[in-house]
């Protein structure tokens, strides 16, 4: 069993009823309260249960909140020194670092719409990119011995808005996980999936929508493939999104389209 507090921040957005607002947009800090149970699966699965308060703020007229939650944990602990020995010695290739650039198409957002609405396992956004220009350098952190590998990067873009052709840039920094599906001798196919990279967007309001704070995160998916006997060559393609997570009561997203990209690894 479990108790823990923290800090935490309330963000809810308007609501109108006939025409009036009845919930006004608010954003305060407040004290979370919570506590739940652990039950040991395995030494790295848990299943776990818990219930978090957040309590509301009269003078706004908010109200509390409480949230029951469950689902299962898993926790990585170190490797046999004889694992970890196989991983370095696999004959398959996990290329230590990239340099990637990246040039969004303006092709439309047929695969935004589907993964976020048909199949929701991205997210779409108001705002809609429809050029722009990125480079990524990645650093490799982990891998398994063919499967998964564990990146770090950054990068900086440059983007123009659909609706009235605005410039604005964001500079990222981010995890990348990577899966390789297909291992074949002229090539090696994966599918990549970035999550909650803090980011800097250099404007908030793009084509008249507010996107929230100059502070923001960055996500993508895609697939692609390193190419080549020794797999110095990279080429994928991709699609993009920025959004601020609700951190702030304006969030309207950023949607970007597919983005070819062509990397050097090394």
């Amino acid at each position: 069993m479990y108790a823990e507090a923290g800090l935490g921040v309330t963000s809810r957005r308007e609501v109108t009823i006939d025409d009036r607002a009845a919930v006004r947009n608010v954003l305060f800090p407040s004290v979370l309260l919570g506590g739940g149970v652990d039950y040991h699966v395995t030494r790295t699965w848990n299943l776990t249960a818990g219930v978090t308060y957040s309590p509301g703020r009269a003078r706004n007229a908010q109200p509390s909140t409480m949230l029951w939650s469950g689902g299962f944990q898993y926790t990585m602990r170190p490797l046999p020194e004889s694992r970890v020995a196989a991983n370095r010695q696999t004959d398959a290739i996990f290329p230590e670092r990239m340099i990637q650039f990246e040039y969004t198409t303006g092709a439309g957002y047929g695969v935004n719409d589907f993964v976020s609405k048909r199949v929701p396992i991205f997210w779409g956004g108001a705002v809609k990119v429809d050029r722009g220009i990125a480079v990524h350098y990645e650093q490799n952190v982990f891998h398994t011995r063919r499967l998964f590998a564990l990146d770090v990067g950054a990068s900086t873009s440059g983007w123009r808005s659909r609706d009235n052709g605005q410039f604005f840039f964001t500079l990222s920094a981010y995890p990348l996980l990577r899966f390789t599906v297909v291992r074949a001798k002229a090539a090696d196919f994966f599918v990549a999936y970035s999550l909650v990279g803090p980011t800097y967007i250099s404007k908030v309001v793009i084509d008249d929508r507010q996107t929230g704070n100059h502070f923001t995160f960055q996500d993508f998916v895609g697939v692609g493939a390193f190419i080549g006997r020794t797999r110095h060559v990279a080429a994928g393609i991709k699609i993009n999104h920025y959004s601020n997570g609700n951190l702030f009561t304006s969030n309207a997203g950023v949607k970007v389209p597919l983005t070819l990209n062509l990397g050097y690894t090394f």
